[in-house]
């Protein structure tokens, strides 16, 4: 059980990497367009212009890593309720082989009697 937590873990790691990544791209991304409105939409007011870009990438950013962590912990949440599965053993292959055998026999008495 303690190896399914880590793996969870790690894996719960990458997803949060995974976003720190898409903010820092969109934080690029807004940097991109205050740069095109600074240089040919409004060159008078360009200082502006690429601060209101990066002020809003910064917003939706931020918005957009809340909605992520919260999906993240639903999920996480639902996974820790999901019982445990614990791997087959040998008693449940004998427990299988033997309804295996009672519906076989089942079967074959079940044929005899049409005949």
């Amino acid at each position: 059980m303690s190896d399914r937590n880590r793996s969870g873990q790690v894996a719960e790691m990458g997803v949060y990497l995974g976003i720190v990544f898409e903010f820092i791209g969109m934080l690029g991304f807004s940097g991109l367009v205050g740069y095109a409105l600074q240089r040919w939409v409004w060159p008078e007011q360009g200082a502006l212009a690429f601060l209101f870009a990066m002020m809003a990438g910064l917003a939706i950013g931020i918005y957009h890593i809340m909605q992520r962590v919260k999906d993240l912990e639903r999920r996480s949440k639902n996974r820790d309720k999901e019982p445990v599965k614990r791997s087959p053993t040998v008693d449940d292959s004998h427990k299988a082989l033997d309804e295996l055998r009672q519906m076989n026999d089942r079967l074959d008495e079940i044929k005899r009697k049409k005949r």
